[in-house]
């Protein structure tokens, strides 16, 4: 059965929210900005929903299933219909 909240996928860009772990590790210019700045603070808000989080993991998986079918279509096309 499969379950799009366990595919290995980053749902930042879906979301617009970071772990303040990963903002650390990831992005450690930006922390030392926002921290230097005061900003921190302000930033900080907490996990998404559960269902935006599934969702734009379900988003993302259809994105990239209709990314690599389009590819394929395209090499298809190139392969047995150009004349």
């Amino acid at each position: 059965h499969f379950r799009p909240d366990k595919f290995p996928m980053d749902p930042v860009i879906f979301t617009g929210r970071v772990d303040l772990h990963e903002l650390k590790e990831d992005r450690p210019r930006l922390y030392a900005q926002l921290l230097e700045s005061g900003e921190l603070e302000d930033a900080i808000t907490g996990p998404p929903p559960p269902w935006l989080e599934r969702w734009a993991r379900v988003f993302g998986l259809t994105a990239l299933v209709l990314g690599i079918l389009t590819i394929v279509l395209i090499i298809y096309s190139m392969v047995f219909l150009y004349r």
